[in-house]
């Protein structure tokens, strides 16, 4: 009995309240007159508006500037990269590199054949030789140019690599390819922390070497 008394007023409450809900009084409408001063909304077009700046910048060169500026940036940023500030050897520092990786995964020939299981440690020295010496140089110093100029005197080949400088300018300088190491990966895998730095075969390992420039 308690249950029905508690349903039948609950249906009551929900009859009211949605009566309440449903229910809107009559609506009429009365002119209250104007108040103030009125005016038209006027909305500029935002295609116009960005073409007439454009136009406008345009008419007084602007445009042509900001084309140069960006190439000359652009080409800024290519021929000399941001640089990797590592200090001048002044101590010559020596210390082995093991490139040895351990597969993640098998890897496989075009045929699908095993090459390599997974979780095995592989030395890519095992299958070729360096090809080539390696330098870490800065280009805007003078001392280490210098000690370029020696190191390729002595080695038959040598692949120079920028860790600061001008690209285009050290091309010229020693009339061969110059690379670049973008953004250190390089220099902070082999654990280069000042230059010059030459990087050579013992073995099965890298020798990193930091040389101290040509002094006086």
């Amino acid at each position: 009995m308690q249950i029905v008394r508690l349903l039948f007023s609950g249906a009551i409450v929900s009859g009211c309240l949605l009566t309440a809900l449903l229910w809107t009084p009559p609506l009429t409408a009365k002119n209250l007159g104007t108040i103030g001063k009125t005016y038209r909304i006027a909305e500029t077009d935002m295609l116009e508006m960005i073409m007439n700046k454009l136009h406008a910048m345009e008419s007084k060169g602007l445009i042509r500037e900001h084309q140069q500026q960006f190439k000359a940036r652009v080409k800024q940023n290519v021929l000399r990269p941001q640089p990797i500030p590592l200090p001048m050897t002044t101590v010559e520092r020596r210390h082995h590199y093991d490139p040895s990786i351990t597969a993640e995964q098998d890897i496989v020939d075009d045929k699908g054949r095993l090459v390599v299981a997974a979780g095995t440690s592989v030395n890519p020295l095992d299958l070729m030789d360096l090809p080539t010496v390696l330098l870490f140089f800065n280009g805007d110093d003078e001392a280490q140019l210098c000690w370029v100029k020696q190191q390729i005197k002595t080695v038959a080949e040598v692949t120079l690599i920028l860790v600061q400088g001008d690209i285009e300018k050290m091309t010229e300088h020693f009339e061969q390819t110059i690379y670049f190491d973008q953004f250190g990966k390089l220099v902070a895998q082999l654990g280069i922390t000042h230059v010059p730095a030459i990087v050579t075969q013992v073995d099965k390992q890298l020798l990193i070497t930091e040389s101290v420039p040509c002094l006086g």
